[in-house]
């Protein structure tokens, strides 16, 4: 999940800065790219455009409109062309995870009247994992909480959470993993940089937090921990 999620951002270009894009990044525009990047792309033989959700910027005197629209598209791309049911695939901002009638669930961001349902073994797997994303998203002014997640889809149109990855973003929507990582991107504002992302690298391993692009030669910056092992200082110093 975390690697389809980095693709994503990468093939959007969202991970990419330049400070012309400065006060220009909304979620209309993280939306717009999100879907043109997966166009033409496909999942274990499934276009990933038929299973994918991206709420629209929420508008209060459209929600009736925008609320038609969402239902019809994930009863669309919940079944296959056969008519069998599949997974959803859904990205988008947390507000929060809050107490349903019955279990829980994800508030996104932009559909304040629709919740991704969990159960307690769920939120507690999402709170032991993202424990670090959780603090920082609720510590840290301007911080957006990206989450991408599989959902299924009942008869009745309620989606519940099968599997869920979080990711944190600035305020420029560009992905961070810690403090010291964000503080970085801030000194960078007036850079222009791709932000590297981890894919499927455990955090055991040093990648680049950040490569300059405005550079007369690419020149990648590391933000170390301070408390690695020498085996990590090690591979770093062969990254390097």
């Amino acid at each position: 999940m975390r690697g389809l999620r980095h693709y994503l951002w990468e093939q959007a270009g969202l991970n990419r800065w330049s400070p012309a894009m400065a006060g220009k990044r909304n979620w209309s525009v993280v939306r717009k790219y999100l879907l043109l990047a997966v166009a033409g792309k496909n999942a274990k033989k499934m276009s990933l455009e038929d299973m994918l959700y991206v709420p629209e910027m929420f508008v209060g005197d459209q929600k009736d409109r925008i609320a038609q629209r969402r239902t019809e598209h994930l009863a669309r791309i919940s079944v296959s062309e056969s008519g069998k049911p599949h997974f959803v695939l859904v990205i988008g901002e947390l507000k929060e995870i809050a107490t349903a009638r019955f279990g829980f669930k994800l508030v996104i961001k932009h559909l304040p009247d629709y919740g991704l349902m969990v159960d307690e073994k769920t939120k507690k797997r999402i709170e032991k994992v993202f424990a670090s994303e959780l603090e920082i998203w609720a510590a840290t002014e301007g911080t957006h909480l990206m989450v991408i997640a599989t959902a299924s889809l009942s008869a009745a149109g309620i989606a519940t959470v099968q599997e869920v990855s979080m990711m944190l973003a600035n305020e420029s929507w560009i992905p961070f993993e810690s403090l010291a990582d964000n503080a970085l991107l801030k000194a960078l504002a007036t850079r222009r940089y791709q932000k590297c992302l981890r894919y499927n690298q455990t955090a055991k391993h040093p990648i680049a937090t950040a490569l300059l692009t405005d550079a007369e030669r690419g020149t990648a910056l590391y933000v170390v921990p301070a408390d690695v092992s020498s085996g990590y200082q090690s591979e770093l110093d062969t990254l390097i």
